[in-house]
């Protein structure tokens, strides 16, 4: 259990990245990896 809650947080961790970068190029505030509007 805690083994698949740790590789969630990391994919949480991740989007949030994808997110900034996201942020960064443009205002889209879509996550390319799950199509996930915030």
């Amino acid at each position: 259990a805690d083994k698949t809650r740790h590789l969630e947080e990391l994919q949480l961790l991740r989007h949030r990245i994808v997110d900034l970068e996201n942020e960064r190029d443009d205002d889209n505030s879509v996550c390319p990896q799950c199509s996930n509007i915030k």
